[in-house]
C-alpha cells in the first residue's frame, strides 16, 4: 500500500494533468475558432477580389470602347483635313486655270 504523503503526490499531480489537459483543450478550441474566422474572412477576401476583378474587366471595355471612339474620331477628322485639303487644292487649281485662260 502506498504511503499517505504518496497518495497526495499522486492525486495532485493527477490533478494537474487533469487541469493542463483541460487548458490544453481550452486552447485547441479557441486555435479551431480561429482558424473558422480566418476561413470565413480569407472567403469574403476571395469574393471581394472576384467582385474587384469584375469592376477590372468592366473597366477594361470601357477603356477599349473609348480607345476605339477616340480612333474613331481621329479618323474623322483626318478625313475632314483631307477633304478641306482637298477643297482648298481644287479651288487653287480651278483659280489657277481660271487666271490662265483671261490672261489669253
Amino acid at each position: 500500500m502506498a504511503s499517505p504523503a504518496l497518495s497526495r503526490c499522486l492525486e495532485r499531480t493527477e490533478e494537474t494533468v487533469q487541469a493542463v489537459l483541460i487548458e490544453a483543450q481550452q486552447e485547441v478550441d479557441g486555435l479551431r475558432a480561429a482558424l473558422r474566422r480566418s476561413e470565413s474572412e480569407l472567403r469574403g477576401c476571395r469574393a471581394a477580389l472576384a467582385m474587384a476583378n469584375q469592376r477590372v474587366g468592366v473597366l477594361e471595355e470601357i477603356v477599349e470602347r473609348q480607345q476605339a471612339q477616340l480612333a474613331l474620331e481621329r479618323t474623322a477628322t483626318h478625313v475632314l483635313l483631307v477633304r478641306q485639303q482637298a477643297a482648298a487644292a481644287i479651288a487653287t487649281t480651278s483659280g489657277a486655270l481660271g487666271d490662265g485662260h483671261e490672261q489669253r
